[in-house]
């Protein structure tokens, strides 16, 4: 589509729409979520990132995080603030799913995007050139990092 006046949508917070959906389909938390009713926001979900990736644009998609402790506190897993299976499912059909964090420091906060796994979450790329992590991510500094390389492509869909 030539004349799409944008380059990027963004979806924020993928958290925040589940919820929503989830809303919707309890008909406002008057009825449990049943097995399809997962299965309902799970196609919802998948639809609308398929369509948007059909368009010829970057999508993205974030979400909070979500953390599970044990009793001592020590962290065993954390990914996405995604309902059920969605939160590994939904991230695993992304081109690049990636974690970002705020570090204080005296010189004021510092916004660093990991695109390999980073402690107990799974951030990840399908383009080999992508850096472990960016320090106050700007688009323009991992654009390269998406266009192919040896004539060929570094990833299909």
């Amino acid at each position: 589509i030539d004349s799409f006046p944008y380059n990027t949508v963004a979806v924020e917070s993928t958290t925040h729409y589940c919820d929503l959906i989830q809303e919707q389909i309890t008909n406002g938390s008057q009825k449990i979520m049943a097995q399809n009713d997962w299965g309902t926001l799970s196609s919802h979900i998948r639809n609308v990132q398929m369509r948007l990736r059909r368009l010829q644009m970057h999508s993205i998609f974030t979400a909070l995080d979500k953390t599970e402790s044990d009793a001592d506190g020590k962290v065993l897993f954390g990914g996405p603030a995604l309902p059920g299976q969605l939160a590994v499912k939904f991230p695993s059909s992304c081109d690049v799913a990636g974690y970002c964090e705020i570090i204080a420091s005296k010189d004021g906060p510092a916004f660093n995007t990991h695109f390999q796994k980073y402690k107990h979450y799974p951030a990840r790329s399908r383009f080999r050139r992508m850096p472990k992590v960016v320090q106050n991510f700007q688009f323009a500094e991992i654009a390269h990092v998406l266009e192919p390389d040896d004539g060929r492509a570094d990833s299909e869909g």
